[in-house]
């Protein structure tokens, strides 16, 4: 045909269009990848919280001088608080029954200390003796014996009777002995308040008078015992 030029094997690009976009006909070029640059986050600022403060405790100085004192529970307090009452009552009961040893005591004692002689009797001798005997009765409690100048008087602690005066006169004593501490004799009668205790027709009954002290004994034999006749 004339007028027109063909060349053969000669592609043109077609235009685009939009239902055939332009696809790329060259091969990409494969590009390595770059590392992504690092990120800086930038954030406020937090103030660092302060360093805890060291708490000093002072403790007041001891008083030396002042002692502790020590404080009960309470239903132990109220325990204590209950029972005075009792307490003082108990106290005030032990307090009187003393009193009343001490009243029996002085009485006795006063007892004892009164004469048993009358006003027409002269007294020899005055001395404790810390012990009587009357046949197979017995006192322990010592009294004061008065040796006048007809006879022996003294108080005996009967176990079931209870004081007795003794009036014991020289002229009824027989067999009568003396030793370091004792004296020792018999009455030849039968006596009022011993009738079961002493038999003067027993061997083995005697009056005995213990003394509290050889001195004692030593006067006796020299001022008494010339005026008893046996």
């Amino acid at each position: 045909m004339a007028g027109s030029v063909s060349h053969p094997h000669q592609h043109r690009n077609p235009l685009p269009s939009p239902r055939n976009p332009i696809r790329a006909l060259t091969k990409p070029t494969t590009t390595a990848r770059q590392p992504k640059p690092t990120q800086l986050v930038f954030r406020p600022s937090v103030p660092a919280s302060p360093s805890p403060k060291k708490t000093t405790l002072s403790l007041p100085a001891p008083n030396l001088a002042s002692k502790p004192s020590l404080s009960l529970p309470s239903g132990v307090a109220k325990r204590r608080t209950a029972n005075r009452p009792a307490r003082a009552l108990l106290s005030h009961a032990l307090s009187g029954a003393v009193a009343g040893i001490d009243d029996l005591i002085s009485d006795l004692r006063a007892a004892r200390s009164k004469s048993g002689v009358s006003a027409q009797d002269r007294i020899v001798l005055e001395c404790q003796c810390s012990g009587f005997s009357v046949g197979c009765a017995a006192s322990t409690l010592g009294a004061t014996v008065k040796f006048t100048d007809k006879a022996a008087v003294y108080l005996f602690e009967h176990d079931q009777r209870g004081r007795i005066d003794m009036t014991m006169k020289y002229m009824d004593m027989r067999q009568l002995t003396v030793t370091a501490t004792r004296l020792q004799f018999k009455v030849r009668r039968k006596l009022e308040h011993f009738a079961n205790e002493y038999d003067p027709a027993r061997r083995a009954d005697y009056l005995t008078i213990d003394f509290s002290s050889p001195a004692d004994v030593k006067q006796f034999l020299e001022t008494v015992r010339p005026l008893i006749r046996c």
